[in-house]
C-alpha cells in the first residue's frame, strides 16, 4: 500500500493544471492564503499557476 500514499493529492495538484480556467478567481484565492502568492504586477492566471507550481512542489 505504501506506492499508493499520497497519489490522489499528486494527480489533484497536476489536473488543477488543466481546470484552473474555470474558477480561476477560487485558484487565485487559494494561492494568496494558503502560499502567500504575491499578486502585484500578476495576471490572475500567473497567481493561479504559481499558486498551483507551489502545491506540485510541496508534494
Amino acid at each position: 500500500m505504501r506506492a499508493w500514499y499520497g497519489t490522489s493529492s499528486n494527480i489533484t495538484s497536476i489536473l488543477s493544471i488543466y481546470i484552473y480556467k474555470f474558477g480561476l478567481d477560487k485558484f487565485v484565492r487559494f494561492a494568496k492564503q494558503v502560499w502567500g502568492v504575491d499578486e502585484n504586477g500578476k495576471t490572475k492566471e500567473e497567481v493561479a499557476l504559481e499558486g498551483i507550481c507551489c502545491s506540485i512542489i510541496q508534494m
